[in-house]
């Protein structure tokens, strides 16, 4: 193979498209990482309600038990 014989049309495109590939998957691995951190966040929130919700049952519960024991 000649280096005259080398289509540099080819290897330009060929960098374009592998550079689009690169900045597509970075966009879409930030999407991802983005809706995981939100689901995070909001899952997180919720244990912290139901954990506050058990924690005031419990104060419930321990007052009512004292109450019936005194």
């Amino acid at each position: 193979m000649n280096f005259d014989s080398v289509d540099y049309i080819l290897i330009l495109l060929s960098s374009m498209w592998l550079f689009a590939g690169i900045i597509a998957t970075w966009f879409y691995f930030k999407k991802t990482i983005l809706s995981q951190s939100l689901e995070t966040q909001t899952a997180q929130k919720s244990l912290n309600d139901l954990l506050q919700k058990n924690e005031t049952l419990l104060m419930e519960k321990m007052s009512l038990i004292s109450n019936w024991l005194f």
